[in-house]
């Protein structure tokens, strides 16, 4: 009876430390994503630099990726106030280390099973039992502990490179696309691209700022903007609009339309703000680009081409006449649309001649494996439209990886980028 008491209190013992850490995960987890999703300090206060939500992201992900997990399943979220935050938070961590303890008593069972197995090979040979017990530990712990210590620092390694590294290792991506009908004064006209900002819990103003500053260093003719400027509500909108505002002292057109995740707080409120900015908003509507001076113009000019925009495919109206009503036949049209999807819809196929489209809304799947690609790129079409330029019905489509992320502050093999596209003539 007194054995099974010791067993009994040492295995409460040994509950103790995990449930101090699920108190303690609970507690700063709960806290830093109430932050995040609720506070202020994600605008302006520690967090709104890119460390600091590199380690803030660090804290939350394994209890959003079971936010995430409950939402796709009950089709709720799990993060509208501090109780259901705190509800959620302890119960992630609950399965996170429930899990790891599993592992860790799986493997003591395994490690008693090998040393039984051992003991009984070597009855009636104690000497040679006690020469070899040393050598059968140092055998289990190569079989048993190795493995699972390579594997649990390797995916340390890729899950922290994944949260801190990858998702502000932002890059160039170029392309050249041939145009007919170019006009002359154009050939050579650079577009820079800029979609998917995403600012809010997950991407903080600090990296905002230096996507802005890199793109007024590459200089272009032009700049698109494609959308999802804030992640959810509308806290963030204001925010958002003046971190374009550099864009638009350079002198140079700054054009956008918007996205779905802009519609899910307010999208006339976000649109509003940066027009007041500056931004030349144009969901269903059209502008033009003179082709002897390189500006903007509200009118049709004697040579230049049209930069129409499109509502957000999914959570707007999308009126493709009403955006290329009024352009002449002959002229060059570029296309702004948050969803790629939509340019295999009926209104593309059959609709006005179209000559480039530029898209995000994919973020590239954020996650890219080997061999097999995004294994969800939010397209119906999978693959093709993930990420770089593909081949539409009617035309090139541009489809970029954007700045932001969307379900988890994650990227793998899947860096966010600025593009910059020079249109020549075919």
């Amino acid at each position: 009876m007194r054995g099974n008491e010791r067993r009994g209190r040492a295995s409460l013992s040994g509950l103790i430390p995990w449930v101090a850490a699920w108190a303690v995960l609970t507690t700063l987890g709960s806290w830093t994503q109430f932050t995040l999703w609720h506070g202020a300090d994600h605008l302006d206060g520690p967090l709104a630099s890119e460390i600091g939500r590199a380690i803030a992201s660090l804290i939350v992900v394994p209890t959003q990726a079971f936010s995430v997990a409950m939402m796709i399943v009950f089709g709720t979220r799990l993060d509208g106030s501090a109780l259901a935050i705190t509800l959620s938070v302890g119960l992630g961590w609950a399965c996170v280390l429930g899990t790891i303890w599993f592992a860790n008593w799986i493997r003591a069972r395994m490690g008693r099973a090998f040393a039984r197995r051992g003991r009984a090979s070597l009855d009636g040979a104690p000497d040679r039992a006690s020469s070899l017990t040393p050598m059968m530990a140092s055998r289990r712990a190569f079989l048993l502990d190795g493995p699972l210590a390579i594997g649990g620092a390797a995916g340390a390694m890729v899950g922290a490179h994944s949260v801190v590294v990858e998702p502000f290792d932002l890059r160039i991506e170029r392309y050249k696309i041939p145009v007919r009908n170019l006009p002359a004064g154009l050939c050579g006209l650079r577009l820079v691209q800029i979609s998917d900002t995403h600012l809010g819990p997950h991407v903080p103003p600090e990296f905002v700022e230096r996507v802005v500053r890199e793109s007024i260093q590459l200089r272009p003719d032009v700049y698109l903007l494609t959308g999802d400027y804030v992640h959810r509500g509308t806290a963030c909108n204001q925010r958002a609009a003046e971190l374009f505002a550099p864009l638009v002292a350079t002198g140079r057109p700054v054009i956008g339309v918007l996205g779905n995740h802009d519609w899910f707080g307010d999208g006339r409120d976000m649109s509003a703000r940066l027009v007041r900015v500056g931004v030349r908003m144009i969901d269903n509507g059209r502008v033009f680009i003179d082709a002897r001076t390189r500006a903007l113009r509200e009118d049709v000019p004697p040579e230049g081409v049209c930069v129409a925009g499109l509502g957000d495919f999914g959570h707007d109206v999308m009126d493709v006449d009403a955006a290329l009503a009024g352009v002449p036949q002959e002229m060059v049209r570029i296309v702004l649309q948050h969803q790629p999807d939509a340019v295999e819809t009926a209104a593309f196929v059959k609709g006005p001649r179209m000559d480039v489209v530029f898209a995000g809304h994919t973020h590239g799947g954020q996650i890219r494996l080997p061999l097999i690609g995004a294994p969800v790129t939010l397209s119906r079409y999978g693959q093709k439209y993930a990420t770089g330029l593909a081949q539409g019905p009617r035309c090139p489509v541009v489809v970029s990886r954007g700045i932001g992320m969307s379900f988890l502050p994650v990227r793998i093999g899947v860096r966010p980028e600025i593009v910059e596209v020079t249109l020549v003539g075919a």
